[in-house]
């Protein structure tokens, strides 16, 4: 070390630490020519031979071994960091030098690789380059290289190899790459990838224009007289006058007016904010530890003396409460059934919603937040004589939301649900409404209700959105508030009912910083237009007390010791990978790995790659291969996680339903006969162990020996893949008086391993009373489910985000229970499990965060939320204009099978039924195929959905369904079924609304299309009318 600087001594220091990150980000021939004193001759072109004939990262290592050698040269680190800075490396150096932290850096690339694939198909390099360049965040080598692969392999190469390159140099590359995506026409990836900065690029570039918007919305009447204040202000706050009766509201305004002169004559006193009402509380019976959380007290004389109150609890002991012991309950039957009683705690989540204000009740899964719910929807029944409506995400929960509105209030709900609609004759939801207070539906059939006016807002003082974090993007949650939004912000005395949402965890939104996950639960709240985020807080030990907090047990296991079957299927998939290549070496090559996600996205690109091939017979050859290689994938992940035996099985079903005689080409020969000539082999491996499935013998049993009446979850990822479970633990003599059974979604298809909704409850109550003590789940046992005993949950090689992990946790319900993620010691499911426990903390810090910012502004923060509101409904409107100036001037593609490119329609025959879409024209009888008619999957007001299959006529596959609306029957494709064809260029859509992108579609109209229809002849008009 003699010789050398204290200065160069701590450089080389930190690039011992973080010689990792310079051999990913910088490119070591670009330094050469400012590194001549220390690397030069034949060490100068070897590293320029590694790097051309390896790749950057063997070239930079190589650089960084020479410079290690070259001790006799003085400040050779010093001149490594000069020449960094000087070739754009600027973040590097700044690191380096202690200038610059490397978790910002960090953050900021792995945003970028979040969204890789959106950004390469959607970005044109060309098109940003010069941008990127003039700020410097590119340079000249690299446009060269950019450019180069462009012409050569095409704009997603080139894109992939900009958007390795720009996180190389300049230390603020990050917030440069989304400005010159801002000021290129693809603001829209910009504001996906980061909204934030998105919004503070706006705000710099439009802050006049936003100024006027938001001061015309929310502040245009504040300097006018009191009397025209008041009416804004109640306007910002407006809740329909159902929820407050007269004299709240008179003390309302009077506040609302007394704060409002205060503001004017310059008064800075903020105690008290203008949404607040000071109520006074009457006192209640608290219950006792053995009570079942807000168990309804018996009905009695509805005098009004004092009573003693028998309390039942879980266990059916029995605890009479008398005078002396508690404080009087008085009790009377009323409507909304008897005084629901609560805990302490419940009492406090409950009453914001009770005071009339929109919330969102965020509590631990098993704390009983139904009952808070319901409790508010008493208070509604008995004040205000409406009716509500109580959101659900599934079916099942559909079920058991309205046993417990019977079971608390005494009255009847009535289940609206995509399930009940296909086996009970369709009745209108209006009519339901006049003989029932409240509905129980999934968000689809009100969304449908609403837009088909049906139903109005106006009808309900009351809608409940059970886990209310799906309210989002488009989902069916965030399309009801869309519309409760859009009457808000359109009528000024629209009646709008009170929003209550409940859930256990809002989540981060996938947030990379705290910052982030502030700002998404802070959009959530946006969407469902509230202003009161609640917790516990006055009875947290209360509500601990009530909940069980285990600790994740994780178990890593070994891999297979001679894994037959895997081996072989990987030769086969090298086979078909190779066929592939040869066929469009364009094609990005797979990962190594063939299991594992990767793969999965890897097939998933490559399916939307193929669909832009020109050459039918090419195209038809490339989606045979993909197809066989996604179930050989999948395989792969059974054999993973399953038996042997099981993984050969679903090969069979698989390869049976793919293999059609008379449709087959070539290449469905070739495929098939590769299957045939490696079934023996696959077949031969005798041994059906699995080192996860011996862990899982091993938890079961060792849970159920010490506590027989146990009752344990197993979550798994696929519908396959519980079915197998399935199997083998009924097969094992050890777990086969466990008697497990699966539990996956009712909108899969029987077929495929689905079950249906009444096969899910009588799950669910044989699970409860003990007749299956193991169910083998996918996602839709991980919310709202009430299964009181459960005390064991395995996480089978499966991890989702923070918000499942909250869910599942929530499904243990006992003392002594067990958390076990059992994964693969190679696998990323343990890794994913800490992340998520990071993203859990940032959520749960998030709405605390957001609490104190309400509590210091609220009116600020009401103001913001306004705007907010304001501009995603500028956006929609913007949107639907879009739309419809489409139709106006809209080109016209061919509609095309996207199995065999056969053509089936006109983009012009096209027609929306609702939001349903179907073909208008004659000649469907050659280009399309129905299957039988029978019993409709469901329906609704306007249709009859799924009473057949529908085929494509040339190559025999299942490309959508037929429905039954106004006595005919209309062919419904499915969106990734088809693609759309226009001057050799094709494009497939991954949604029907992008395909607004392409050109216009025009709504069903009953005169016009159902006369078009009638005038065909007698055998095109056939395939409508029978």
């Amino acid at each position: 070390m003699e010789g050398q600087s204290n200065d160069d001594l701590h450089l080389g220091e930190m690039l011992d630490v973080y010689r990792p990150v310079l051999v990913d980000s910088v490119i070591a021939t670009e330094l050469l020519p400012s590194l001549t004193d220390v690397v030069s001759g034949s060490d100068a072109e070897k590293v320029r031979n590694v790097t051309r004939q390896n790749s950057n990262r063997a070239g930079t290592e190589y650089l960084l071994e020479v410079l290690v050698e070259r001790k006799e040269v003085p400040g050779r680190w010093r001149m490594l960091v000069n020449a960094l800075k000087k070739h754009g490396y600027e973040s590097l150096s700044m690191i380096l030098e202690g200038e610059m932290e490397m978790e910002d850096r960090d953050r900021n690339k792995r945003i970028i690789n979040i969204f890789m694939v959106e950004l390469r198909q959607g970005i044109n390099p060309l098109e940003i380059l010069p941008s990127l360049i003039q700020k410097g965040v590119l340079g000249q080598e690299d446009k060269e290289n950019i450019t180069a692969e462009n012409r050569n392999n095409g704009a997603l190469a080139a894109s992939a190899v900009l958007l390795d390159r720009i996180q190389r140099k300049k230390s603020d590359w990050y917030s440069l790459f989304l400005q010159t995506l801002a000021e290129n026409r693809f603001g829209h990836l910009a504001e996906k990838i980061d909204p934030d900065f998105m919004k503070k690029w706006k705000i710099r570039n439009e802050e006049e224009e936003r100024r006027e918007r938001l001061e015309l919305h929310t502040m245009e009447n504040y300097d006018s007289d009191f009397g025209e204040a008041l009416s804004d202000i109640k306007q910002m706050n407006r809740t329909p006058n159902v929820h407050q009766d007269f004299n709240t509201e008179v003390k309302t305004t009077e506040k609302l007016v007394e704060n409002l002169k205060l503001e004017k004559t310059g008064d800075s006193n903020d105690e008290e904010t203008v949404t607040e009402v000071k109520q006074t509380q009457t006192a209640s019976r608290q219950p006792t530890e053995h009570d079942e959380l807000s168990e309804p007290l018996p009905p009695s004389s509805p005098s009004l003396s004092p009573t003693p109150v028998t309390i039942h609890s879980h266990q059916s002991a029995s605890v009479t409460s008398t005078p002396s012991e508690t404080t009087l309950v008085y009790q009377r039957v009323e409507r909304g059934g008897p005084d629901l009683s609560l805990f302490r705690y419940q009492e406090e989540l409950a009453q914001p919603g009770i005071d009339g204000h929109n919330s969102i009740v965020v509590a631990p899964t098993n704390s009983g937040k139904t009952h808070v719910a319901i409790k508010i929807m008493q208070h509604h029944l008995r004040k205000c004589h409406s009716k509500m409506i109580f959101l659900v995400p599934t079916s099942a929960l559909a079920t058991q939301q309205r046993d417990r509105c019977y079971e608390l209030l005494k009255c009847q709900a009535k289940v609206m649900t995509g399930e009940s609609q296909a086996r009970d004759k369709y009745v209108d939801m209006s009519i339901h409404l006049k003989n029932h207070d409240i509905i129980v539906a999934t968000p689809q059939i009100l969304v449908n209700c609403l837009l088909s006016e049906d139903v109005s807002m106006s009808d309900f003082s009351l809608i409940v959105f059970d886990e209310c974090h799906r309210t989002y993007e488009d989902t069916p949650y965030n399309n009801v508030m869309r519309l409760y939004l859009d009457l808000k912000l359109t009528e000024e005395n629209a009646s709008l009912p009170q929003i209550l949402g409940m859930t256990a965890s809002l989540g981060s939104g996938n947030a990379k910083c705290q910052s982030g996950a502030d700002d998404w639960v802070k959009h959530l709240m946006n969407n469902m237009d509230t202003q009161k985020l609640v917790t516990v807080k006055e009875n947290i030990e209360e509500l601990q007390a009530k909940i069980n907090n285990t600790d994740t047990e994780i178990v890593l296991t070994k891999e297979r010791l001679n894994p037959v079957f895997g081996k072989l299927v990987n030769n086969i998939m090298a086979v078909i990978e190779k066929n592939i290549q040869d066929a469009d070496g364009e094609l990005r090559r797979p990962p190594a790995v063939r299991d594992g996600e990767r793969y999965t996205e890897w097939c998933s690109t490559l399916k939307k790659q193929i669909t832009s091939t020109p050459d039918n017979d090419l195209h038809r050859s490339l989606k045979i291969y993909t197809d066989y290689l996604e179930v050989y994938h999948r395989a792969l992940i059974i054999y993973r996680d399953a038996r042997s035996s099981d993984a050969l099985q679903y090969l069979k079903e698989e390869m049976d339903e793919m293999f059609f005689e008379e449709t087959a080409v070539e290449t469905d020969h070739k495929m098939h006969k590769l299957f045939e000539d490696n079934q023996p082999l696959m077949e031969s491996e005798n041994s059906q162990d699995n080192p996860k499935l011996h862990q899982v013998q091993v938890r079961l049993s060792a849970v159920f020996r010490n506590e027989p009446d146990s009752r344990a979850i197993i979550y798994v990822k696929t519908i396959d893949l519980a079915r197998f479970l399935e199997v083998w633990m009924n097969e094992c003599p050890e777990l086969q008086p466990l008697n497990a059974v699966r539990f996956v979604g009712a909108h899969a298809r029987v077929g495929i391993g689905g079950i249906t909704k009444v096969v899910q409850d009588t799950i669910l109550k044989a699970f409860r009373d003990g007749t299956h003590k193991v169910v083998i789940g996918t996602s839709v046992l991980e919310e709202g489910l009430d299964i009181p005993r459960c005390n064991l949950v395995i996480l089978y090689d499966h991890v989702t985000n923070e918000i499942q992990r909250v869910q599942t946790r929530g499904r243990i319900r006992r003392d002594n229970s067990h958390f076990v993620l059992i994964a693969s010691e190679t696998g990323q499911a343990a890794k994913k499990e800490q992340v998520n426990e990071i993203r859990e903390e940032m959520g749960s810090a998030a709405i605390e965060r957001v609490q104190n910012e309400i509590d210091r502004d609220p009116r600020g923060f009401l103001q913001r939320q306004q705007a907010e509101q304001l501009k995603e409904k500028q956006k929609r409107d913007a949107a639907e204009k879009i739309e419809r100036e489409m139709l106006l001037n809209s080109p016209v593609y061919q509609v095309k099978c996207n199995h065999c490119r056969s053509l089936l329609c006109l983009s012009s025959d096209l027609r929306k039924i609702k939001v349903h879409h179907t073909i208008v024209a004659g000649g469907m009888k050659d280009t399309l195929m129905s299957g039988p008619r029978g019993k409709p999957s469901y329906q609704d007001k306007d249709m009859e959905h799924g009473v057949a299959e529908l085929y494509c006529k040339d190559c025999k596959t299942h490309i959508g369904s037929i429905n039954k609306s106004m006595s005919l029957y209309f062919p419904m494709p499915r969106i990734d079924q088809i693609v759309f064809s226009r001057e050799n260029n094709i494009k497939a859509c991954k949604k029907w609304k992008n395909v607004q992108s392409l050109f216009g579609i025009k709504q069903f109209c009953p005169i016009e299309d159902m006369r078009l229809i009638m005038s065909l002849p007698t055998e095109d008009k056939d395939f409508y009318t029978k």
